[in-house]
């Protein structure tokens, strides 16, 4: 049986995403939680997004929390899947909220989370 999540966290690497669900309890209070979700789904890597396509459907996801690696901003094949994702996201009408983080702060949200930190969620579409 399918998990059903309305809001999931997505990144890249089961490790992370692993690493990153336990640590959201401890980082996040419950309110947040009810917020964004508490589900991680994990890409086999950043080009590989496409992956993960049906398992959102049938969770039946509304709202994506896009957690990428911090390298996007400077790793142009990183962008290109960002900006690929994004172009499906919009198109298939989900909500996708862009998750981001200081570059001292680690190049994965699970690094993020393992210092105690949390990110900066802003609302695309």
């Amino acid at each position: 049986k399918i998990l059903k999540r309305e809001k999931i966290w997505l990144t890249e690497g089961a490790l992370k995403a692993d690493i990153a669900t336990d640590m959201l309890s401890r980082n996040f209070n419950r309110e947040q939680l009810e917020l964004y979700g508490d589900t991680f789904l994990a890409t086999p890597g950043v080009n590989a997004w496409q992956a993960v396509l049906p398992v959102l459907k049938q969770m039946e996801v509304k709202e994506i929390n896009l957690a990428f690696d911090r390298d996007f901003s400077s790793n142009p094949y990183v962008m290109q899947a960002l900006k690929d994702f994004m172009t499906y996201a919009k198109d298939e009408g989900y909500h996708v909220n862009m998750v981001t983080w200081g570059k001292d702060d680690g190049k994965g949200i699970d690094d993020l989370l393992l210092i105690g930190k949390t990110p900066t969620i802003t609302p695309i579409f």
